[in-house]
């Protein structure tokens, strides 16, 4: 019994500190100071460069990405990966002033076209109840293309008759993958971040997600954090993280055969 207790103690520590972790990440998803307060600018038409500036525990070195340019971001779990995302993303608030943009730093002022532009679809997306329209794209209209796309993602059966639950907690952790990556089809940025886009899918599925990814964002600023070491041939560009710093970058062609890359990934 006693044992047990301790046990039990235990997993109540361990919720409440993912609860602070969980909580302090929201709060500073939701500092809008920027917005509210700092008249917003527009951004120059279209976004043409993004720069990472080198950030304690997001990256060691100057990264510098064009929407010419697909990018795969690999290493081990723990290595930074989505950090770095979030952090081209904006989602960071502490963090942008590492980010610049068409060759300036990023404002407060152009904050909020800088969220439109950058969009970001993470490990993890939430889902609010209610209907495919509702719950997958937050009430957005829905592009031209995206039926075939549904049929593509072998999705549409779900999407026409199923109503989702808050958390997607009714459909499986593959359908819900599927389903967050058509925010970013239906209405895609100049620069279009995935985290972990084929995690919790099998090979074939996989394969699909990939052709329709690099079919709809070609040329269109495709970032995708990734483990699955097959897609890599298929950018045009590879950066390897290992506890938040760059230890290699450039063509899959070229890392593949290097042994620190390969002790990086082991």
């Amino acid at each position: 019994m006693f044992l047990s207790n301790c046990s039990a103690l235990a997993e109540a520590y361990r919720a409440l500190d993912q609860f602070s972790v969980d909580r302090q990440r929201l709060q500073e998803t939701l500092l809008l100071e920027d917005l509210v307060e700092v008249p917003q600018e527009p951004l120059p038409e279209p976004l043409s460069s993004l720069v990472l500036v080198a950030m304690n525990r997001v990256t060691n070195r100057k990264l510098h990405f064009t929407p010419e340019q697909s990018v795969a971001i690999i290493g081990p779990s723990g290595a930074g990966k989505s950090t770095l995302l979030e952090t081209m993303a904006g989602t960071l608030k502490t963090l942008r002033h590492g980010i610049s943009i068409n060759g300036r730093a990023l404002r407060g002022c152009n904050i909020q076209t800088y969220l439109d532009r950058v969009r970001y679809c993470p490990q993890d997306p939430v889902f609010l109840e209610g209907t495919f329209n509702h719950s997958v794209l937050f009430d957005q209209p829905m592009s031209d293309h995206l039926p075939r796309i549904l049929e593509d993602l072998g999705v549409a059966q779900l999407a026409a008759n199923r109503s989702i639950a808050e958390g997607a907690i009714n459909i499986s952790g593959g359908e819900a993958k599927r389903l967050s990556l058509l925010r970013l089809i239906n209405r895609p940025g100049d620069f279009n971040l995935f985290d972990e886009p084929t995690s919790a899918l099998d090979q074939e599925t996989a394969l699909g997600v990939w052709n329709t990814l690099f079919e709809q964002f070609h040329k269109r600023g495709l970032v995708c954090a990734t483990h699955d070491l097959t897609a890599l041939s298929r950018f045009d560009r590879v950066i390897v993280l290992k506890n938040g710093e760059v230890i290699a970058d450039g063509p899959w062609s070229e890392l593949q055969n290097d042994g620190i890359v390969a002790q990086a990934l082991a």
